[in-house]
């Protein structure tokens, strides 16, 4: 079988991957939090399963020898499989047991984080260059989004319907479908052998080690981006996990509103990612972060203003846009900085934000199981994401190529949301954030 060959056959394993995610990890926070999860066990269970595959991704690989990629790939998606398995024992139990659910999507998301960067260097020795690699990776992205979507769509219209099928049965689908996954992805690897090309690793690294990043003058800014932006990070998690209690307590949302106002950044992120990185050219990018920033802050605050679903699907849709721009501003402004280290530093910047994701999680829910509502929880939060958004934007001042000023921003600005949208950027969606 010939390279080419074992590539196309990776979109069967790209729809059984789709088939998990749209009926697991889609409907598993959903699901739990209906069953009565307190605020410190939401903001538990949302965050630290993140924590973890964030470090695992970050570690594993790099212990992982070359020649055991496809072998690192299997044992991943091994340990995902385990992870569903206790989901699934979960929904039998007559009473929640909330260690074993932590343990269970702590498990799902170290396989699932380390598999990624583990299954891109596969498919890279597969593709040969980068143009090659570049245009399978976008055309199975796009396919395998818009088939989460749709599955993600009709699973909840079967759970909602007379039929009412169970939240066991749907984590059953997730558990089967990934174990054909790990069947077919194990035949794959076996096919692909004869054309993956091992290369001698180096003894020592000539990149510099984390710690010295912040001994080159060139590179001062990105200290200050680090740090303003996982602060920023614990403010969005002092309220972002409780809006699914919210929608699912105080909102009563069916499954399908749920669903509906879930999807919605997608859309919004996906319609206008081209127009930020047109914006962004070289340090402009850092522009796009403290404009997206000021907007992600008001975002809370606008929930409180009214619950009808037009207005909440507009305001996602708005998140969707801002978010998606943060996100793809914050890649571009390491690219500019870091240069050829810029994936040791986007690793290192995530697990950083994740730690700071987990604290403000746990305060939110303390905060939350004081006595506190969610509308004057998102208040606070917007506040608090407000002050750290002003404080990026006076520390940015101190390095006149980042400084933002009036007659840059509205251009800025203007430039990103009047462009036309394009849809050629269904295929690089990033995943969904809390408002």
């Amino acid at each position: 079988m010939t390279a080419k060959s074992v590539l196309n056959k990776t979109y069967i394993e790209a729809f059984f991957f789709a088939l998990m995610v749209a009926t697991s990890e889609s409907y598993a926070l959903l699901y739990f939090t209906r069953q009565g999860l307190g605020p410190l066990e939401v903001a538990l269970m949302s965050t630290l399963p993140l924590l973890l595959g964030a470090f695992s991704q970050i570690w594993i690989p790099k212990i992982l020898p070359e020649r055991a990629l496809g072998t690192g790939v299997l044992a991943s998606i091994f340990t995902q499989i385990v992870g569903l398995g206790f989901l699934v024992y979960c929904t039998l139990l007559p009473e929640m047991n909330f260690p074993l659910i932590v343990a269970g999507l702590s498990l799902y998301w170290i396989g699932g984080q380390t598999c990624a960067p583990l299954w891109l260097d596969w498919v890279g020795q597969l593709t040969g260059n980068q143009a090659d690699f570049s245009e399978y990776l976008s055309k199975r992205n796009k396919l395998t989004t818009i088939m989460i979507m749709v599955l993600y769509f009709s699973f909840s219209l079967l759970i909602d319907s007379e039929f009412q099928f169970p939240f066991f049965a749907l984590f059953i689908v997730g558990l089967t479908a990934r174990v054909i996954s790990f069947a077919w992805q194990f035949y794959l690897h076996q096919k692909s052998k004869p054309h993956l090309r091992y290369q001698k690793r180096k003894q020592a690294s000539t990149e510099p080690e984390v710690t010295e990043v912040f001994d080159y003058e060139s590179l001062k800014p990105l200290k200050y981006f680090f740090l303003w932006t996982s602060l920023f990070r614990f403010t969005v998690n002092l309220s972002g996990p409780f809006f699914l209690p919210y929608m699912v307590n105080e909102l009563k949302l069916t499954t399908i509103h749920y669903v509906f106002l879930t999807s919605i950044p997608f859309l919004g992120r996906a319609l206008f990612v081209n127009n930020w990185g047109r914006a962004s050219s070289g340090l402009k990018s850092f522009w796009g972060i403290q404009i997206a920033l000021v907007f992600i802050s008001i975002i809370p605050l606008l929930w409180t203003f009214n619950s009808s679903l037009p207005y909440l699907a507009g305001l996602e849709f708005f998140s969707g846009i801002f978010w998606g721009g943060f996100e793809l501003t914050s890649i571009l402004m390491v690219q500019s900085l870091a240069k050829n280290h810029m994936r040791r530093y986007l690793g290192f910047h995530m697990a950083l934000m994740t730690i700071f994701s987990v604290a403000g999680a746990m305060l939110g829910g303390m905060i939350l199981k004081m006595g506190v509502d969610y509308h004057q929880l998102f208040v606070f939060s917007s506040v608090a994401r407000l002050c750290v958004a002003i404080g990026l934007i006076l520390s940015a001042r101190q390095f006149s190529e980042l400084k933002l000023t009036k007659l840059a921003a509205i251009p800025y600005l203007t430039s990103v949301l009047s462009l036309r949208p394009s849809m050629s950027n269904i295929g690089r969606i990033l995943l969904g954030k809390a408002p």
